[in-house]
This record gives structure tokens, C-alpha cells and sequence, in this order.
């Protein structure tokens, strides 16, 4: 992974925000996130066409 992102996940990790690795092209860490999301409130960050839609 790109050092650049790394560097901003660790930002999030050290305030305790729970983080999701997720590719739906390589079908990863997707049944953990779903797992997660059941009965949460939750937002979603990124950069714009990073795909969060």
C-alpha cells in the first residue's frame, strides 16, 4: 500500500476509529465491514472518486 495512505490510516487508528481494508475488485474485507455495520450509524470518508457510493 502507498505510503501516503498509510500515514493517514494511522492518524484514525491512534484516535481509536475502526478501519476496513476493502477492495470489491480483489473481494476483500467486505463481509468484515458488513459484519460491522449491522444496527451502526456510520460515515463514510475518502477522496472523491475513491469509490464510497
Amino acid at each position: 500500500m502507498p505510503s501516503a495512505y498509510l500515514e493517514k490510516v494511522e492518524i484514525y487508528k491512534n484516535i481509536d476509529i475502526e478501519i476496513f481494508n476493502i477492495s470489491a475488485k480483489e473481494n476483500t474485507g467486505l463481509i468484515d465491514l458488513t459484519d460491522y455495520l449491522q444496527n451502526k450509524c456510520t460515515i463514510f470518508v475518502g477522496n472523491s472518486g475513491a469509490g464510497k457510493s
